[in-house]
């Protein structure tokens, strides 16, 4: 049995990159957990994201938290 991949996780602006780095993670077959950034990151990308983490500004400990509890490495 094969484990399940940890997923990549995109903190998320602005701009075209995030688009980039989120397809090059579906290229390589692997979950996107998007942490992305109120008024500022793409509704359109959270759309394409497995998962989403809406945050206001960066909080390191609360991201922490959820990474570690989605097994993110």
């Amino acid at each position: 049995m094969t484990a399940e991949p940890s997923p990549v996780v995109l903190l998320a602006g602005e701009g075209q990159m995030p688009f980039r780095v989120l397809e090059g993670a579906r290229e390589a077959g692997q979950p996107l957990l998007l942490v992305a950034v109120e008024e500022t990151t793409s509704p359109d990308l959270a759309n394409q994201a497995d998962e989403v983490i809406w945050v206001r500004h960066l909080k390191l400990g609360r991201l922490r938290k959820e990474c570690s509890e989605r097994n993110v490495k």
